[in-house]
């Protein structure tokens, strides 16, 4: 019965923590993202704006 509920536990923290990893995941390419963006505002400041009509 010990031996189970160790196995539980475990398998619940490997559940967390393989989500929490995914969440990091995502956001660090939200990150990337976000300054790939900033950068092309950068080089390019009228991109998207000049280009409306």
């Amino acid at each position: 019965r010990n031996k189970n509920y160790k196995q539980i536990n475990v398998y619940k923290l490997y559940k967390n923590f393989q989500s929490a990893c995914e969440k990091y995941r995502k956001d660090l390419l939200k990150l990337e993202n976000e300054s790939l963006r900033e950068k092309f505002n950068i080089i390019y400041p009228n991109y998207g704006t000049t280009y409306m009509y």
